[in-house]
């Protein structure tokens, strides 16, 4: 869930919650976009909250949420003919060193199994519905 105030046709801020596999997790930022008249709007991102989550099946004491900035761009396509709309991000979280320790030793354990790697980038994809 995310909640958005814009001020002005160009600037917002933002602050959001949710699930994050191993319990809830937070953000908050600002959002810069260049308003026009056509339907898709290129936007700059910046916030701060949880950008790494390690989970480990039948090991709950390694699992942890992680927090630090994320920075990202995209682009907003507007609907026709309401005010609601699809965000389009590419991602780039700065992670801290005590997440990127932590999944190392995770990952240098024989007795866990790791299936996917960190990506050095996140992709977001929502759509926005204007509640006033």
């Amino acid at each position: 869930m995310r909640l958005t105030y814009w001020p002005a046709p160009y600037f917002a801020g933002f602050i959001g919650g949710g699930w994050a596999l191993v319990g809830a997790g937070y953000n908050g930022g600002v959002e810069l976009r260049l308003p026009g008249k056509r339907r898709a709007s290129p936007f700059l991102v910046g916030m701060y909250g949880y950008n790494a989550v390690i989970h480990v099946q039948g090991k709950e004491s390694l699992d942890g949420i992680y927090y630090g900035p994320t920075f990202g761009g995209g682009v907003m396509i507007k609907q026709r003919y309401d005010r609601n709309y699809w965000r389009i991000s590419i991602n780039v979280p700065i992670r801290s060193q005590e997440m990127l320790d932590d999944w190392e030793a995770v990952k240098a354990r024989p007795d866990v199994e790791v299936k996917a790697d960190l990506l050095p980038i996140t992709i977001g994809v929502g759509f926005h519905i204007a509640l006033l």
